[in-house]
């Protein structure tokens, strides 16, 4: 009764925090705001303009625009927050607008999020969103709130596969049984491919184009597949070689060179995902296909270009840039259903459901039902002989009061009309229908190993004798060579001859237009996107962008580069490290180690290694040969007064300058850890 009272008062949002767009759910309302996720802002001062109004659309307008005094940033790229100030802001800004009616106390909270972020990432989501105003967060991962929000049978005993391509990231994912089978991701999405369009125009027209015109050309003329009737428009920018401004004709089909490297990328983490799938869920593939769903999935003929490449079936959802947002919505309104779906923060996910909310909302609730008895209190006691004037004001005041009286009361007869028994009835009811569930998915579950024991022995497995301690998943280095000027240059001459379009031939599939360092390496030779990069034991950068025969990097020193790391101490057990922060580029031959709390003892002269062992991080994140990898020393260390994180600046131990060969890092099935007979 008091639940469903606060729930009354203070209705729960459902959050899809997006790259390029927040969109903002009201439990039993529907969408209350979709905005672009955009802060517009005094340059230096990091004071939002218009007394913290200029959010959203209203700064989106801005991009490109502005005044060197004045600039729009967004807070998350590639689906993590990169500004933690900035996105707290924005939260307190979106929240504060969605609830119109709101009463005065927090609301629960459930946001949509990456699966591949990091622990150290996550943590900075709940920090941002309770600062804004929300009470209790819960974290949902994107692919299961976009397959709910789709409408994809993902409870029963059969495979749904999704793939949501958004803003900064793209997931794929396939469910069975409500819950995840096999998931992948890859930060790219709507952002990089505006980059592609404008680096393409830079490459082929000698034209400079802002990211808003590349995305208005990609919504008007971009396509994954060729089209019947090739579109044509007018893109206008500056002259790379005069410096003058002009104008240039672009075809749909220019547009569709520039967006094979994006698409490729997205391309091969759904192949991955397929790969990665048991047989007879892979069987399901074939007759329900795949759902696209995100901003990305507006692209035209993008259904035909995965279902060509695939073999499968491949729909648009009818709402695509609203999917995650109605999954959330959706699994906010059945929370005792999905809570098994949700990360509360507390490092494992719901157990108690419902329960752990009462108890958390109890303080709560027992105030507004006094306060709302008093107030009813004060209303029957007015005097009849105060004067007319008085007693409509205090009528007028508490005529809330009363209302939550009548609220109250109706709630209370309605409860007492429903017998203890068929409460009970109804929690095992809902206790016996999680059993079955569970009950369907061990079974699925044992007949796919039995099979796979029945494959084993037919296919003539050697008997290995498994060791203790060994691994199933083991690091696998692949020797790479950064490629200069020259080489680019050889390789462009050679793939140019006797080949072209007609035979599918690009020159991306050779070499990668891009101004990051490029490697000898691609997917060819197992290379992805997300893969750190070494130069002995040292972590030099991350693979980037991934073509079929090269690949691009990103430093550890560019404002796009992102790692978990920790400080070392040297103390007499050893080498001890500290607590997992988040590792950012400068841009100026430095780093920057953020999220580091104030109760770590920093020095300068320490050293930054990678996050801890066996953590349940990203590649890209993970320390690699059994130990951690190094990455520099802290060269500066600061703790402002009042401040929650530490400020510190780290100088890397190798620049890749100076660098020729480097080792590029996968993970590997252990030949070893055969199944013996």
């Amino acid at each position: 009764m008091l639940h469903r009272l606060r729930q009354w008062i203070c209705p729960d949002l459902a959050i899809d925090l997006g790259t390029a767009n927040t969109i903002v759910s009201i439990q039993g309302e529907g969408i209350a705001l979709d905005e672009p996720s955009v802060v517009a802002l005094h340059k230096g001062s990091r004071k939002i303009l218009g007394n913290g109004t200029a959010v959203g659309k209203l700064a989106k307008q801005m991009l490109g625009r502005t005044p060197d005094s004045i600039i729009a940033v967004r807070p998350l790229k590639e689906g993590v927050i990169t500004d933690f100030e900035l996105c707290e802001a924005m939260l307190r800004y979106f929240i504060h607008k969605a609830r119109h009616h709101s009463r005065g106390l927090r609301p629960r909270v459930v946001i949509a999020v990456p699966g591949s972020i990091t622990p150290v990432e996550k943590r900075a989501v709940f920090n941002s969103a309770e600062r804004a105003g929300a009470g209790r967060v819960y974290l949902i991962d994107e692919s299961k709130a976009a397959g709910i929000g789709a409408g994809l049978p993902i409870s029963e005993p059969m495979a749904s596969m999704v793939c949501d391509i958004g803003g900064g990231t793209s997931e794929v994912a396939i469910m069975s049984m409500g819950d995840t089978v096999v998931s992948n991701s890859v930060r790219i999405g709507g952002d990089k491919c505006d980059e592609a369009i404008v680096e393409y125009m830079k490459q082929h027209f000698s034209m400079r184009i802002g990211v808003q015109t590349a995305e208005d050309l990609k919504l008007e003329l971009g396509s994954a597949y060729p089209l019947e009737q090739e579109l044509t428009g007018e893109v206008k920018g500056l002259d790379i070689i005069s410096s003058i401004p002009r104008k240039a004709i672009v075809t749909s089909e220019e547009l569709r060179d520039a967006l094979h490297g994006p698409l490729e990328s997205i391309l091969n983490c759904c192949k991955q995902t397929i790969e990665q799938c048991k047989p007879e869920l892979v069987a399901d593939l074939a007759d329900n296909g795949m759902v696209l769903t995100g901003g990305g999935a507006l692209l035209r003929g993008i259904a035909f270009y995965m279902s060509e490449q695939l073999g499968i079936p491949v729909r648009v959802d009818e709402d695509p840039l609203r999917t995650v947002a109605r999954g959330t919505a959706i699994c906010l309104e059945h929370l005792s259903q999905w809570r098994h779906a949700f990360d509360n923060g507390d490092g494992d996910f719901l157990r108690d459901g419902p329960q752990f909310m009462k108890r958390e909302t109890r303080s709560s609730e027992i105030k507004l039902a006094l306060l709302a008895i008093l107030t009813g209190i004060c209303l029957y006691a007015v005097p009849s002989a105060c004067s007319d004037r008085v007693s409509n004001l205090i009528r007028d005041v508490s005529k809330p009061g009363l209302i939550l009286v009548q609220q109250f009361k109706d709630w209370q007869t309605q409860t007492a009309e429903v017998s203890p028994e068929l409460s009970r009835v109804e929690q095992l009811e809902t206790r016996l229908s999680e059993l079955q569930q569970e009950n369907r998915r061990l079974e699925l579950q044992s007949l796919q190993l039995t099979e796979d024991l029945q494959y084993l022995k037919q296919t003539g497995v050697p008997s290995y004798q498994t060791q203790t301690g060994e691994r199933l998943l083991v690091p696998d280095l692949i020797e790479a060579e950064l490629l200069g000027q020259s080489s680019i240059a050889l390789l462009k001459e050679g793939q140019l001859l006797n080949q072209g379009r007609e035979r599918g031939v690009f020159e991306s599939s050779f070499v990668l237009q891009s101004e990051l360092p490029l490697i000898d390496q691609g997917t060819r030779q197992g290379v992805q996107a997300g893969f750190s990069l070494y130069a002995g034991q040292t972590v030099v950068g991350k693979i980037s962008e991934v073509g079929r025969w090269t690949s691009s990097l990103i430093p550890i020193t560019s404002v796009d580069y992102r790692g978990s790391a920790r400080i070392a101490r040297k103390t007499e057990q050893g080498l001890q490290l500290g607590t997992d922060g988040i590792l950012v580029g400068m841009g100026e031959g430095k780093c920057q180690l953020l999220q580091v709390p104030p109760t770590e003892s920093i020095q300068v002269g320490q050293d930054v290694y990678t996050g801890e062992v066996d953590r349940e991080l990203p590649l890209n994140m993970q320390s690699t040969l059994g130990q951690p990898m190094y990455y520099g020393r802290v060269i500066e260390a600061e703790l402002p007064r009042g401040a929650p994180y530490w400020k510190i600046i780290v100088q890397p131990a190798v620049k890749l300058a100076e660098v020729k060969q480097v080792s590029v890092l996968r993970k590997i099935v252990n030949p070893r850890r055969m199944l013996a007979n």
